[in-house]
């Protein structure tokens, strides 16, 4: 479970302080597929480092499974991202020079290599279906099968929740919807906690719980009428 209570988050510079976030709070239940829709500049991509740990609020509380992780030193938070988060980017940050299965091993081959990882990056592999792609490099697969190689590099760890930043950005409606259809189906089989952040409008028909962030502040969308004109846009 990911708990935000009244969360801001203030971008100071020489000449202003920025609101980026404005008292937002959220409670993501453990299993929970949950999407933020927002223009951008709308504070998704903060919301979303808050939620992982990689963004210290300015003020609010943060909570990872009943256990408030505001005050943890920085060593503290990598670890408990390390166990319990991982990230989908809207720019696929494969490493070019290593192959498929490589790349989905990547995150575990700093502490362990053996058959066990290598079995597990296989059957992930399987489960985007791209067996067939196992030994290309990034720059012979394409933009929906690098998505898809990086989902499954978030998989590796066995996290709790996945955080999926603008992850179809960069891909057609047909490939977005696949990406989705992949997501669905790691949500039912896996059970993870998974929360997305997009400007898709059309991406959130695939998720349980739908919140709109505008001007810094968060309203769950009760219905398709409660969504704001500038998210439409």
């Amino acid at each position: 479970m990911i708990v935000l209570r009244n969360v801001s988050k203030s971008f100071i510079s020489e000449s202003e302080s920025v609101d980026v976030l404005r008292n937002v709070s959220i409670s993501v239940q453990g299993g929970q597929f949950i999407s933020v829709i927002g223009p951008s500049g709308s504070g998704k991509t903060t919301l979303l480092q808050i939620m992982g740990l990689l963004e210290i609020p300015t003020d609010g509380e943060i909570m990872i499974d009943g256990q408030k992780v505001n005050q943890l030193s920085t060593k503290e938070r990598k670890h408990l991202r390390r166990n319990k988060i991982s990230y989908v980017f809207q720019q696929y940050q494969l490493l070019p020079a290593l192959t498929a299965i490589e790349n989905i091993m990547l995150p575990v081959l700093q502490f362990k290599k053996n058959r066990e990882v290598l079995k597990r990056a296989e059957y992930l592999l399987e489960q985007v279906g791209l067996s067939h792609r196992r030994n290309h490099i990034p720059a012979k697969l394409s933009g929906g099968e690098q998505q898809r190689i990086a989902i499954a590099r978030a998989l590796m760890t066995n996290p709790d929740i996945i955080l999926a930043d603008e992850m179809t950005g960069n891909l057609d409606e047909e490939t977005a919807e696949k990406i989705m259809d992949l997501f669905q189906k790691i949500h039912q089989s896996e059970k993870k906690t998974i929360v997305i952040v997009t400007h898709n409008l059309d991406l959130i028909k695939y998720t349980e719980v739908s919140y709109q962030l505008r001007n810094g502040m968060l309203t769950k969308i009760e219905t398709a009428n409660s969504i704001s004109q500038e998210a439409r846009t």
